[in-house]
């Protein structure tokens, strides 16, 4: 299992250019199973789970691309089907590259979110 703290500070490497990327820690993960979040604008975009996996936002068009990666799994997130989020497996992030693709694509699209003041 990969440890926390190595993982959170690998994505930390990632995100050091980003000014508008904040990271809140959720303590132990065992309720949520969350340890650490990554937002951009207010809105959530990466978020590390108790085992070392991520869950990552990307656009619902790139589900079936992305989904089919190795580590990769599409997340129902709605009533309405997949879209919106991607989970990936501690082991198929081992890479540095591997890690930061993931993260990047991730902070890319959320980027383009609007903000949430603007609804």
């Amino acid at each position: 299992m990969v440890e926390a703290a190595t993982m959170a500070h690998r994505i930390r490497k990632v995100i050091a250019a980003r000014p508008n990327v904040t990271e809140r820690a959720h303590g132990d993960g065992a309720w949520t199973n969350v340890t650490y979040e990554w937002s951009v604008n207010g809105r959530t975009a990466v978020t590390m789970q108790g085992d070392g996996g991520l869950m990552v936002r990307i656009a619902k068009d790139d589900h079936a691309g992305f989904g089919a990666e190795p580590g990769a799994k599409p997340l129902p997130m709605s009533s309405r089907g997949f879209g919106g989020w991607i989970r990936l497996d501690a082991h198929a992030l081992t890479s540095d590259t591997t890690l930061a693709t993931w993260v990047g694509r991730s902070l890319d699209y959320t980027e383009t979110l609007p903000l949430l003041d603007d609804f």
